[in-house]
């Protein structure tokens, strides 16, 4: 009887020691969302929308920790309220559009894209943090959507290991931080940016349509 009773016992000891052993194992898989804070800043005299390509609004990086286990990032579905935040915030006027296609109301078109993505943890660095960085990269379109100039954003965060419950929580409260880092960047330095200082001090010049975007605007 004790026998049994001592077989039974190890036996559920066991089974909640191996669950415990996978629960330890398991890669997290971190999606980010959130509702960002308005950076206060003095708005730059553009009338400029954001263009959020399906990439970028679908965003997710994954990256092998050893030979078993793969831990994945999901980025895209902060994307939209991130922008929509900077777009309000940093423009005199903004608007989210379906294309890099302007319209009559606005001067140009920016779209965005998440150019390169890492991230580190503690046991990687051998220190208590885990570290996400994020390049993005911004092309502006003209009225007519023609191309003007490209630019990147490099973006860094960082959290505590200790100070969250868990790895997954802690990679994302570093994911967070980098997308903060690169909004508080954008909000603070788009007017220094030199391609967009030369195009307002020209005037936000606008090139002929192409025949094939004339074309498409404008269908038989």
């Amino acid at each position: 009887m004790f026998n049994t009773q001592t077989n039974a016992l190890m036996k559920k000891g066991l089974s909640l020691l191996m669950s415990l052993v996978c629960l330890g194992c398991a890669a997290p898989n971190v999606e980010i969302t959130s509702n960002f804070p308005t950076p206060t800043v003095r708005k730059a005299p553009v009338n400029l929308g954001f263009y959020l390509p399906y990439e970028l609004t679908n965003y997710t990086y994954a990256q092998k920790m050893g030979k078993r286990s793969e831990w994945k990032i999901n980025l895209g579905s902060a994307q939209q309220s991130m922008f929509e935040t900077l777009g309000k915030s940093v423009f005199e006027n903004y608007a989210l559009t379906s294309s890099i296609s302007a319209g009559q109301t606005l001067e140009g078109v920016i779209e965005p894209g998440i150019k390169e993505l890492q991230f580190s943890i503690p046991k990687q660095t051998r220190t208590d943090y885990f570290e996400v960085w994020i390049r993005y990269q911004f092309k502006l379109f003209d009225r007519n959507a023609n191309l003007i100039g490209e630019w990147d954003l490099p973006a860094y965060g960082k959290a505590k290991a200790q100070d969250y419950p868990s790895d997954g929580t802690a990679l994302q409260a570093a994911a967070l931080s980098a997308c903060r880092d690169a909004m508080a960047f954008f909000s603070l330095n788009f007017t220094r940016v030199p391609l967009i200082k030369s195009w307002i001090a020209a005037g936000k010049p606008s090139q002929e349509a192409s025949p094939k975007q004339t074309a498409t605007s404008n269908p038989t």
